[in-house]
């Protein structure tokens, strides 16, 4: 039966918490078990300390302490750092999966669970021999531990220790590198198998081993909070902590989270909502409320739109969506001289459809001539070499790219930057320069291997505090700190006691025998227990809050917390600067049309009018446009000019349906090849020649279709092509502005009528587009009006679409054309011609008050007016409550 660990660990004394100074004054050691408990004792003895002036305590984490033994120890090997040893396994593993059969992510995470396997192994002195024969993973690391120490031996590394193997290499000689006759242990819960040898060493070497008795737990019971839900817990919190600040502004604060509180993000905003002063606006100081675990190096903004940058070295094609985000970058060289000039660029090429972007054609061209430093950065990163390198000749390659690029200050007239983000770029310089280590494990690299490395690097930044007594940290390193107040979020009985995990690699029978921390069901609850008692004694006040409901899961209180009285959190716990009384005003008065004003448009400003007055203010007034999206192929708006300019050539020949009718096919298709390279030639749009002779393939289908179906019509004349009106509207306002629109074709039957026709390409309308008081569709009742149709004329669209050929429009009785639906009150249409031409005259002038008058408040006629309306970003929308998704299924 494999011995506990208490049954072989040293015999150790006990000494009180309030004698630990006078014994580090007389000489002792003190070791703690985290690197963050060794700051806090500093802190309270140099805090305790009545002599201004004293030694800097011998305080020393575990770890940091046999590492320092390490150094001092010029008999054993160099040890390799974190990167190099992750360098060394990465090439262990993939040379052992040679298939291929694994990526370079997953060969990266399996470099580090088998770190983590062989590291435990050490601590808890395994013998390689409990890998054999116990299962895939474990033969696996079998493999990878012995080729790891046969590459140790080479030449190129000189034998180089793992950080793993430095203990059992210290052991034979600590005791001749330990000058202290007493060392105090404090914060472990239990000690390793190598951990008890290394204090058996100690104790023969003469040395007193005493443990510093934990303090009892504190006489208050902690105050327990039952919140309704995760943002409410979120309130609670911020808000008693503001009121402790408060009242004391030097308090020691600590959050402790569970890890219930998987994403921190929401704290951290309610914290900084809270607590960051108001009087604190200068741009150049990114203050975060208090202290968190830092943010990935990776995950800040520049350093993100720097590795895009980088991944587009070499490339010398890439997407239009990836140039237009290149030209946004404000960090990328002559942004602020040119970002105008950046954005008009922008601009032209997605008016010109430009999917993707030759960067080298695109310097050859006059669209650069006044972007002289985007010229210059996309030079340097056309001109980037790819070919493989040692890692120290990347490093200097990627920092002289970063300099060329703007993104590293190279000299005097550079853009001066935050406080936070030379933080963040002197971060990533360290982070590039740690690389140059990596020529001892490696001879040459790729660069997307070595840009991978730098996408997953692993460095912690850390912000400028507000507050920096208030710390938020996991709930299970609050072992041995001491601070004021304690708050713990979270607290639920699903996470806390914390549940059994095991380690990857390393099989769960070998985890179990040898009682690896946290390896089995019961190893957890001890710990848990043992978190619980540290945290009763690390603060006199101590609150603990819960969330009844969090995201889709009803949580209950954690069974450690029972007991205590509980009370709801108050709804109201919010921050000071929430708390004040808000005022409301006014922010859409109406602004009416001024004299000088020359505002028009086409039918587009009565349709935005009617969608939403904000709408039509900002796009017609303010000349607001969204941007347009680039796309493979043809646009369609280019392919409905060309099939117009191509109807109007053959109606501009046949002007009557008879001519139409006594074309036999090879005539016809004839007269469409005629139409179709008319209308390229007038059109002059930029396409392929592959796209467009697709594009003219699809024309002749359907140009074909659609005269077979305008051939069975009744007899009819053009009375007009492309025949233009102006109109003032509105008609009787003291203020008017003009619509101008463009008639496709009116034709003349037999009969006298006029039948007005709008070519259409897209998707079908219903009729109920056409009528009520905000017309959602109001081209063809503006065509009726402006033509000046009568009781017996009708208005139509001509659906020129493949599969959905044919009429869409209304008259005052049936005239012979199908889909051309009478005014007859039946299927859905209306009941009167006469009296729907009135109400359109009516409605479209209203319209055109409401724009003439400056109406411009946000206010959509239905949640489908949102849908493509591209405005988002200064209509606010979200502010007013409108839900502009309640439509999107319909």
């Amino acid at each position: 039966m494999q011995p506990s660990l208490f049954d072989v660990t040293p015999p150790i004394g006990e000494i009180a918490a309030a004698d630990v100074t006078a014994a580090l004054e007389k000489g002792a050691l003190l070791l703690t078990a985290s690197a963050t408990h060794a700051i806090d004792w500093k802190r309270r003895i140099t805090t305790a300390s009545v002599s201004p002036v004293s030694p800097t305590p011998c305080v020393s984490s575990w770890q940091e302490w046999i590492s320092e033994l390490v150094e001092s120890d010029t008999s054993l090997p160099v040890t390799l750092n974190r990167m190099q040893e992750m360098q060394l396994w990465e090439q262990v593993i993939r040379a052992d999966l040679s298939d291929g059969s694994q990526s370079l992510s997953s060969i990266r995470g399996l470099a580090r669970h088998a770190r983590e396997a062989w590291a435990i192994m050490q601590q808890y002195r395994i013998p390689l021999s409990e890998l054999e024969h116990a299962g895939e993973e474990a033969e696996s690391l079998l493999r990878w531990v012995r080729e790891m120490k046969t590459s140790l031996q080479e030449e190129r590394l000189n034998g180089r220790l793992l950080a793993a193997d430095q203990v059992e290499l210290l052991l034979p000689r600590i005791h001749q590198l330990i000058d202290f006759k007493m060392i105090l242990l404090d914060g472990f819960e239990a000690f390793s198998p190598q951990q008890d040898a290394i204090m058996q060493a100690f104790l023969r070497a003469g040395v007193r081993l005493q443990k510093v008795r934990p303090e009892p737990p504190s006489d208050v019971v902690p105050a327990v909070i039952s919140c309704p839900d995760e943002l409410a817990e979120l309130n609670h919190i911020s808000g008693r902590i503001t009121d402790i600040l408060s009242q004391s502004p030097q308090a020691r604060i600590a959050l402790l989270t569970s890890d219930a509180i998987s994403d921190l993000s929401p704290l951290k905003r309610k914290l900084t909502e809270a607590l960051i002063p108001e009087d604190v606006d200068n741009p150049a100081i990114a203050l975060q409320a208090v202290t968190m675990p830092g943010e990935r190096l990776t995950e800040g903004a520049m350093i993100k739109q720097l590795l895009f940058v980088l991944g587009l070295a070499g490339e010398s094609n890439i997407s239009f969506s990836d140039f237009s985000r290149l030209l946004f970058l404000p960090w990328l060289k002559g942004y602020e001289s040119e970002r105008f000039a950046r954005a008009e660029l922008d601009r032209v090429l997605r008016q010109q459809n430009r999917h993707h972007i030759s960067l080298s054609s695109l310097l050859e061209s006059q669209l650069l001539d006044n972007l002289p430093e985007l010229a210059a950065a996309l030079t340097s990163l056309i001109q980037w070499k790819a070919s493989r390198q040692r890692p120290s000749e990347w490093v200097k390659r990627v920092h002289k790219l970063l300099q060329d690029t703007g993104f590293v200050p190279s000299g005097f007239g550079e853009v001066l930057r935050s406080n936070d983000e030379i933080r963040l770029i002197n971060s990533f310089r360290d982070a590039l320069g740690s690389l140059v280590s990596l020529d001892a494990v490696n001879e040459t690299m790729s660069w997307s291997r070595l840009l991978s490395m730098l996408r997953s690097a692993d460095a912690k930044v850390r912000a400028e505090v507000c507050h920096p007594n208030v710390v938020v940290m996991p709930l299970d390193q609050v072992v041995g700190l001491r601070f004021d107040y304690i708050f713990v979020a979270g607290l639920e009985e699903q996470v806390f006691p914390m549940n059994a995990r095991t380690l990857a690699l390393l099989p769960l029978p070998v985890q179990q025998k040898y009682a690896i921390s946290m390896s089995q069901a019961t190893l957890a609850f001890e710990s848990s227990r043992f978190i619980w008692q540290q945290l009763l004694a690390a603060a006199p006040h101590i609150e603990i809050s819960y969330a009844l409901q969090r995201g889709e899961q009803e949580s209950r209180l954690s069974p450690f917390a029972r007991g205590a009285v509980e009370r709801e959190c108050e709804s109201e716990a919010v921050s000071q600067r929430d708390r004040l009384e808000l005022e409301f005003y006014e922010d859409a008065p109406a602004l009416p049309l001024q004299d000088q004003e020359q505002r028009g448009g086409g039918t587009a400003l009565i349709k935005d009018q009617s969608a939403c007055p904000f709408k039509a203010f900002a796009r017609h007034r303010l000349m607001i446009r969204e941007l347009g999206d680039s796309s493979p192929g043809i646009e369609p708006s280019t392919k409905g000019s060309l099939l117009h300019l191509a109807l109007e050539f053959i109606w501009t020949r046949l002007q009557t349906a008879e001519r139409l009718q006594v074309l036999d096919e090879e005539s016809r298709r004839d007269l469409i090849d005629e139409a179709i390279t008319s209308a390229w030639q007038q059109n002059r749009a930029s396409v392929p020649a592959s796209l467009r002779e697709i594009e003219v393939r699809r024309m002749q289908s359907v140009l074909f279709e659609w005269l077979e179906l305008e051939s069975s019509r009744p007899p009819f004349q053009l009375l007009s092509i492309e025949k233009p009106y102006r109109l003032l509207l509105p008609e009787q306002g003291s203020r008017q502005f003009p619509i101008s629109i463009k008639a496709d074709r009116i034709d003349r039957d037999a009969h006298g009528r006029r039948i007005l026709i709008d070519y259409k390409t897209g998707a079908k309308q219903s009729v109920s587009k056409w009528v009520g008081e905000r017309i959602e569709e109001p081209q063809l009742p503006l065509y009726a009006m402006a033509a000046d149709l009568g009781e017996d004329d009708a208005v139509s669209y001509a659906r020129v679409r493949s599969g959905e050929m044919g009429f869409e429009g209304l008259a005052a009785e049936d005239i012979g054309i199908r889909g051309i639906t009478p005014c007859d009150g039946k299927r859905n249409s209306p009941d009167d011609w006469s009296l729907l031409l009135q109400s359109w005259r009516e409605n479209i002038n209203a319209l055109a008050e409401e724009f003439a008058q400056g109406r411009c408040d946000v206010s959509p006629r239905d949640e489908q007016a949102c849908n493509y309306c591209g405005l988002e970003a200064v209509c606010r929308i979200e502010e007013t409550g409108f839900d502009r998704d309640a439509g999107d299924e319909s």
